[in-house]
């Protein structure tokens, strides 16, 4: 009887110590937590639960997050428009209750607590504003894919006559894109009076990642190019076309993906 009452006891110990390790919230946990465009000013921020710095918080279906939203603060008119950056305001929230706030501050990867942070604050979110001052309308097709305004950066440039990749042009567009990315969406366009033409664009030199159509008459490009954290925002990019007059480059970053 005493040997079977130990057995119970050891293994009740050890199911509360082994429990008490598995519920622990492992670093960078996050899920859910999905943005959703209102106006612009506000956006609503979907059901979801994660970690900060150790702390646990949820967001629940009958948070204001989700009914209402959030209003961005600090809203204003600037030269070219810039990212605002939503985070868990950790100085501020009751966990599991939460607290946002906005901020044109961009955050840091913290390798400790395996998220994007401002401080203490984890970011969870990023959108654009327009040069106005407003919220551009944005689309999420899941927590982390974000389909934006159309943003011109290469407008009209020509293309060549022959295929010569190492001449290619760059363009940066680190000021259309939050730090936070791992992936870019564009939409490029060769559009002339030729026969054939080509377009390839790539994050890198070595031509590794990259996005490339021929056709006749028109080259269209619309699709996604990872890149690594840290990504300086630099592309290269080249086009040919069977006539070198007549004809026109455009490149325009339309939604990117983050990390939180």
């Amino acid at each position: 009887m005493k040997k079977i009452l130990w057995v119970f006891l050891f293994s009740a110990l050890c199911t509360i110590g082994f429990g008490f390790e598995f519920n622990r919230m492992p670093a960078g946990t996050i899920a859910g937590v999905r943005p959703s465009y209102v106006s612009g000013s506000v956006v609503k921020v979907s059901v979801g639960y994660g970690e900060t710095m150790g702390s646990y918080w949820e967001i629940t279906s009958a948070d204001s997050l989700v009914i209402t939203g959030y209003t961005l603060t600090g809203l204003s008119a600037t030269a070219n428009g810039v990212f605002h950056y939503l985070y868990i305001d950790r100085a501020n929230s009751s966990f599991p209750g939460v607290v946002l706030k906005n901020s044109t501050t961009a955050p840091i990867w913290s390798s400790d607590f395996m998220g994007w942070y401002n401080g203490s604050d984890r970011c969870i979110g990023a959108v654009w504003v327009l040069a106005s001052g407003v919220v551009g309308s944005f689309i999420c097709t899941d927590e982390t894919t974000y389909y934006s305004p159309h943003i011109q950066v290469v407008n009209g440039a020509p293309s060549s006559a022959t295929w010569n990749w190492s001449s290619y042009s760059t363009f940066n567009a680190a000021a259309y894109l939050p730090v936070n990315m791992r992936a870019v969406r564009l939409n490029c366009l060769v559009l002339g009076s030729f026969s054939f033409c080509r377009l390839r664009v790539t994050p890198s030199e070595n031509q590794s990642n990259m996005m490339e159509f021929a056709g006749s008459s028109i080259a269209l490009l619309n699709g996604w190019i990872e890149v690594s954290r840290g990504f300086g925002g630099s592309f290269y990019w080249y086009a040919q076309s069977s006539s070198a007059s007549s004809n026109s480059t455009s490149i325009a970053v339309t939604g990117y993906k983050i990390e939180r």
